[in-house]
């Protein structure tokens, strides 16, 4: 099998997940090169033999349609049996689908089945051109039982085509494995529904009672400008607002003792897999597909949404008892090496779509 992986954005996932298939077949990696540079740093990651990395300026509209180009040529130049999208809500991925459609077998990753809470829902039109992307796939990779259900209710017709593949881990895991701080990181964009306004009203909770804690707010977005006063006047806050450089996230993650995910609603995590990936807990709410990856009382903690004093005990559970916050950071620790491993991944992935493909022969041959 050859295989194209394509993306705008994601360009740790896409590594990650393109390193990890290369170990069996041929691939080509292709992203925007602007992102790329911003967000991930290939050059320090060890890289599969047959494994080609291919960097274009797609961060544009303009140099996107020059790009598009280019980035064909060299699709059609590596003969690929799948060319494998990774869904954005931009248009260079579905053009370049219903092109390519005639030519290759059409893989498509949707990260999130239902735009979230707060801004997200805005982008609702841009579902148009996630549908026509959508239309052109063989396969539709969801990730995890949630993901796969919800998206089925919403989209019966393409339910035959759909198949499930575990968010591999993100990060890489610290020197040491038991973090020596109380801290706790809340990290991504601020948006909506992430519950950061559940979160203050948990540490003011943690405050009252008299726990000790930090807390690190990383990231930007309106709800920290919205609760901007109100976290200014809590204690043992830091905030990092803005742009947060790889080297920096990395740190901030293995300084934690716990990463909290207050969410109000959610599909898949990048912060879990990063959190995971970093051999860090996580505390989140029970929603979406968290509960797919967070194992209550393993990994993590789950709690209910919107329920700021369940947050604050459980926080306090982690913070309070060494015996609890050890015994959830060697769950992380087992979620990285097995249930979001990138090769185990891989190699479950690389059998659904020969599995596919064998019946869909099956099904042209009879």
């Amino acid at each position: 099998m050859r295989l194209v992986v394509f993306s705008r954005s994601f360009p740790e996932y896409c590594f990650r997940y393109a390193n990890a298939i290369a170990q069996h077949c041929d691939v080509l990696l292709i992203l925007d090169r602007n992102w790329t540079a911003k967000l991930f740093d290939i050059a320090s990651m060890q890289k599969q033999d047959r494994l080609t990395v291919y960097l274009e300026d797609l961060s544009t509209v303009r140099s996107a349609s020059i790009s598009i180009l280019k980035v064909l040529w060299r699709i059609f130049q590596f003969r690929p049996n799948y060319v494998h999208f990774q869904e954005v809500p931009d248009l260079v991925a579905p053009v370049l689908a219903v092109i390519l459609k005639r030519f290759f077998k059409i893989i498509w990753t949707v990260h999130d089945p239902f735009p979230h809470s707060g801004r997200d829902s805005e982008l609702r039109g841009k579902l148009l051109l996630q549908n026509c992307g959508r239309r052109q796939a063989d396969l539709i990779v969801l990730h995890g039982p949630s993901c796969r259900n919800h998206f089925i209710r919403a989209h019966p017709g393409f339910a035959p085509r759909v198949i499930v593949s575990d968010h591999g881990v993100l990060m890489t895991p610290p020197v040491g494995d038991s973090p020596h701080s109380n801290m706790i990181l809340f990290f991504g964009r601020m948006e909506k529904y992430k519950g950061l306004d559940t979160l203050i009203d948990a540490v003011e909770i943690l405050n009252r009672r008299g726990v000790d804690y930090g807390i690190v707010i990383a990231g930007q977005g309106p709800e920290l400008e919205k609760n901007h006063e109100r976290l200014q006047s809590l204690p043992g806050v830091q905030l990092i607002p803005g742009f947060i450089s790889c080297d920096r996230t990395s740190d901030l993650f293995h300084r934690a003792a716990i990463v909290v995910l207050p969410y109000k609603d959610a599909s898949q995590s990048g912060v879990a897999a990063a959190a995971f990936g970093s051999h860090r807990p996580v505390i989140a709410s029970r929603v979406g597909g968290l509960p797919d990856v967070v194992e209550h009382g393993f990994n993590g903690l789950l709690v209910d949404p919107d329920n700021a004093v369940a947050l604050a005990d459980a926080l306090q559970e982690v913070l309070e008892r060494r015996d609890v916050l050890e015994r959830l950071t060697a769950g992380a620790r087992a979620t990285a090496q097995g249930k979001l491993n990138w090769d185990k991944i891989a190699l479950e992935l690389i059998a659904q779509i020969n599995a596919h493909a064998a019946g869909t022969s099956a099904s042209a041959a009879s």
